[in-house]
């Protein structure tokens, strides 16, 4: 299962059960920040996704792009992200600048 499927498995959990993101994460044993960053994780498209998947892009390398508004620029970033090998540090200096 990928970051991914655990995001959508999160989202789906929620939806079902009709749970808020502090009582899944109780249930599951961990902290409310880790689900609602888990499901910030569905906020990129399925082209960003690809690109994520394939360039074996860390889930902190990819919330990171996340902040960025327009695709172009996240898919600018995940390509450059592939092709070098940045730390979340350099990243996020990316991000920022």
């Amino acid at each position: 299962m990928d970051m991914f499927d655990e995001a959508r498995a999160i989202a789906g959990t929620l939806a079902l059960c009709k749970l808020t993101q502090s009582q899944l994460a109780r249930q599951m044993g961990v902290s409310q920040s880790y689900v609602a960053n888990k499901l910030r994780l569905l906020g990129f498209s399925d082209e960003e996704k690809d690109i994520i998947k394939r360039g074996g892009i860390s889930e902190r390398h990819a919330r990171a792009v996340l902040r960025l508004k327009g695709t172009d620029e996240r898919i600018s970033l995940l390509n450059k992200l592939t092709a070098r090998s940045l730390t979340v540090r350099e990243c996020e200096a990316l991000v920022d600048a």
